[in-house]
């Protein structure tokens, strides 16, 4: 694995990774985060994707003011502005069509991008997202802002129970190591070692204006343009985010729908468990044997 920078338009410096194993064959995969997230979300998932009888290359972007990326204007911090990103960043590598694994932001971001630069996408993979966005789930997530932003943390021991305090009720089987790795996926360490944050708190403005009881509008036209195109929907199956009945219309709506329940886990799924990591890697196989001119 090693860093990958590039810049965007407006100059905003960006990060991320990219794995390239001696042998890599296959659609490479690019992973998108949520929100507040970073590629270190993933690490577990792009480890097994680039090694095995199979390896692809892999890489992981941050957006802008997430992870190793640099701040910006708030103003910035909008899905359709780290789409440009994204494909700028593609650019960078030389990539033309990745399959794309997007959890949450980083999904509405996938579907933004098969709508403005189709060319640009593959195979999908959404994690915990669709096209209609629950308002408990947007509500809990600024509630879970809020709460981390305005409480000061001075220990990973710390860090770790502020994520069973928020996350606990929803993701009942993780492990204490599973929550430290969560922690040091969410946090990095300051001069001191302590733990903060590690995205900028500026993005907690996007819910400024938000309602809670007006909710987001549906954006069907950017899901339903992901068309042809081989579709693997995860969902949690205690999800405040992502409801069955949405999954069951994604699923009649495209021809190409795979869907996947994680069990014992909410919003949204963290892509490190065996059985969520084999179903992963058998879609992107199955849409690699579709690709092939002897399919």
């Amino acid at each position: 694995m090693r860093p990958i920078d590039w810049t965007a338009a407006d100059g905003t410096r960006l990060g991320g990774t990219i794995r390239e194993p001696a042998g890599a064959a296959g659609r490479p995969v690019l992973c998108l985060p949520g929100l507040t997230r970073n590629g270190r979300d993933f690490e577990t998932l792009a480890a097994a994707l680039s090694s095995g009888d199979h390896p692809r290359t892999v890489v992981t972007m941050d957006f802008r003011g997430r992870g190793r990326s640099a701040y910006a204007d708030p103003a910035t911090y909008r899905p359709d502005v780290e789409a440009a990103d994204v494909v700028a960043g593609l650019d960078s590598l030389g990539i033309e069509t990745p399959a794309i694994v997007g959890t949450s932001r980083g999904g509405i971001v996938t579907m933004i991008l098969a709508a403005t630069a189709p060319a640009r996408v593959g195979p999908v993979v959404l994690n915990d997202i669709g096209p209609v966005i629950e308002t408990a789930g947007l509500a809990a997530i600024a509630s879970r802002m809020n709460l981390t932003l305005g409480h000061a943390i001075t220990t990973w021991d710390e860090a770790v129970a502020d994520l069973k305090a928020t996350m606990g009720l929803t993701f009942t089987t993780l492990s204490d190591e599973d929550w430290t790795a969560v922690a040091r996926a969410m946090y990095r360490e300051d001069a001191d070692g302590r733990p903060v944050l590690d995205y900028d708190p500026r993005l907690f403005d996007a819910f400024a204006t938000f309602d809670p009881a007006k909710g987001l509008p549906p954006f069907w036209p950017a899901y339903l343009a992901l068309g042809d195109r081989p579709v693997m929907v995860i969902r949690g199956e205690a999800s405040d985010l992502l409801s069955e009945a949405t999954v069951a219309e994604m699923a009649a709506k495209l021809p190409h729908v795979t869907v996947l329940r994680v069990p014992h886990q909410g919003h949204a799924p963290t892509l490190t468990d065996a059985p969520t990591i084999a179903a992963v890697r058998a879609f992107l196989d199955r849409a690699d044997a579709a690709d092939s001119p002897s399919a």
